[in-house]
């Protein structure tokens, strides 16, 4: 059981990856996961997000199951295995 973590964009480009599942058992926040995956990219990650901030870089939005996370808790929604939590720049062309 995971989380599915998709990429598109720049961050998918950066990242070399479109898509991985993050292994957990129980609910995490959304910042823990964001910190596990800037622990596993190091600066690579930083053009997504900033571990010492705790946010989303500017120009960056995520979603979880498809729902914008400023529309949630931002980075303190709760994510369960098997949500799908999406890392994209906030403009995205097709």
């Amino acid at each position: 059981m995971g989380i599915k973590v998709r990429y598109l964009g720049s961050a998918a480009v950066g990242l070399a990856t479109r898509e991985e599942e993050i292994d957990i058992r129980n609910p995490i926040t959304l910042l823990d996961l964001l910190m596990k995956l800037a622990e596993k990219y190091g600066e690579k990650f930083k053009e997504v997000f900033e571990p010492t901030r705790a946010t989303l870089q500017t120009g960056y939005v995520a979603t979880v199951n498809g729902v914008l996370i400023s529309r949630l808790q931002g980075v303190q929604t709760k994510i369960n295995p098997d949500d799908v939590v999406v890392l994209m720049p906030a403009i995205s062309g097709g």
